[in-house]
Order: structure tokens, then sequence, then C-alpha cells
């Protein structure tokens, strides 16, 4: 089943001190909490997950960060969205296919929301973008 919904709910953009030397940046991804939620879907309660996040852009020697936290609301079997709880709470961890769509929604999203804020800060981007070079 699929993520359904891609929630951003706070940012917090830091431009600490001028960049010495080379630069060096980094992304990732927690995953923070499960539940379950019931949502409202034609006159019904659908079981779902909240999959609550953080997202993390370092620019390392302490320049710069991007903190990004959120959710994403995935639907499915009410078995499966049940286990995925119970593996959280015991584990800290989650299903693969459902982890990965998550993570795939959430990467796809806050990288370019991290693009897009860097931008506004002057600061690089967090991901390389493609440029012309001349042949000789």
């Amino acid at each position: 089943m699929p993520a359904i919904a891609f929630n951003l709910n706070s940012m917090k953009v830091e431009r600490k001190a001028p960049p010495v030397g080379k630069l060096s940046i980094n992304s990732n991804v927690n995953i923070t909490n499960i539940n379950m939620i019931k949502l409202n879907i034609a006159k019904e309660e659908e079981p779902a997950l909240k999959i609550e996040f953080e997202f993390n852009t370092r620019y390392e020697k302490d320049f710069a960060s991007i903190l990004m936290n959120g959710d994403v609301i995935y639907i499915g079997e009410k078995k499966v969205l049940e286990k995925a709880v119970k593996d959280w709470k015991e584990k800290k961890d989650i299903d693969k296919n459902i982890k990965k769509e998550a993570m795939n929604l959430i990467l796809a999203r806050c990288n370019i929301a991290a693009i897009l804020v860097a931008r506004e800060f002057n600061l690089p981007s967090p991901i390389p973008m493609p440029r012309v070079e001349e042949k000789e």
C-alpha cells in the first residue's frame, strides 16, 4: 500500500559562521516515531500509520544546518500496520517495504525543500547541481 500524504511541520535554518576551508555537506533522515491513526475516508474510518521523521542537513565545520520535522501518512492492511507499530515499539524498526516507501517520499520532498531554502539563505546547494564544462 502507498504513502498517501507528506506533511512538513517545522523547519529551522541556521547560518552560524563564515565557511573556512573545504565545506562538507551531509544529509540524513531519522524516523522518530510511528503510531496508528484513523483516517475518515468516505464515511468510514481507515487505519493508517503516521510516520514521524527528522531530516537534517549539516554543513560541516559548524557553518550551517537545515532541520526539518514532519510526517508521512501510510495506508495498508490493518494487520500489517499493527505489526509495524509493534515492531517500532520493540525494535525501533519497521517492515522494509513500508520503510522504503516512506524514506523515498521523505528524501524526494525534503531534498527539494533543502535546495530551495539553501538558496534563500545563500548556502551552497545540499545536492550538487549539474554543471556545463567546456572541453579543451
